[in-house]
């Protein structure tokens, strides 16, 4: 590995970097270069480690499922991030940004898929502790906004 690329995960995400990491998940599963980018951003990151770095591969995992054709791996993508995703957040089930993550997949997912039975609690659960995630107060808007759906 890389030295510098080893420093950069020692260190951690910046907020620069979660930044491009949240630009990137909200486009994901439309993009399939923005989808490869957090893929990409999100690789070597374990849950001991970073848990919500973990969460967004998971995430990233997932909605890389929009962008293959064979229904087999669609699946295996889709599963493999969910188990990701579900993992951080039983490590860490007040984390508001990992429950922002599964609200967004939950939300888009088709119901066909069954992974849709957190959403009002996820919902509830941001909306009642937003200005407790740390988030400036234009992401907490805009998370609001999206939640709300103005």
């Amino acid at each position: 590995m890389n030295l510098l690329v080893a420093l950069i995960l020692l260190a951690g995400p910046s907020s620069a970097q979660m930044s491009d990491v949240r630009d990137l998940f909200a486009r994901a599963s439309e993009d399939v270069e923005a989808n490869e980018q957090l893929l990409e951003m999100t690789s070597g990151y374990t849950l001991e480690y970073n848990p919500v770095m973990y969460a967004y591969r998971g995430a990233a995992e997932m909605t890389y499922a929009n962008h293959i054709i064979w229904p087999v791996s669609k699946y295996n993508w889709f599963y493999d991030g969910k188990d990701k995703l579900q993992q951080a957040i039983v490590l860490e089930p007040k984390n508001v940004e990992l429950r922002w993550i599964r609200y967004c997949i939950q939300r888009n997912c088709p119901t066909f898929l069954g992974y849709n039975e957190d959403l009002k609690k996820d919902k509830a659960y941001i909306l009642d502790n937003l200005e407790k995630s740390g988030w400036s107060k234009a992401y907490q808007k805009e998370v609001k906004d999206f939640i709300l759906g103005n």
